[in-house]
């Protein structure tokens, strides 16, 4: 969440975010994370074609399993 500060009002601007990691690895006594993306816009249409366009440019989506966690 945004706050913008215009001429003594604040107005809050909600943002989409999506994350993609392809593998979570122990590395010492940290996890690293493989492949990280992050795309985020303030419009949820834009956000998602960013990710679509991501996903169709980097893997074959026909033999990709894709799991979703919404936490």
């Amino acid at each position: 969440m945004y706050f913008v500060k215009e001429k003594n009002v604040i107005k809050t601007a909600l943002y989409t975010e999506y994350k993609f990691t392809e593998s979570i690895i122990q590395k010492w006594s940290a996890p690293t994370m493989l492949n990280h993306q992050v795309f985020t816009a303030l419009k949820h249409k834009t956000v998602f074609q960013q990710a679509q366009k991501y996903l169709e440019q980097n893997y074959n989506l026909d033999q990709t399993i894709l799991i979703r966690d919404s936490g």
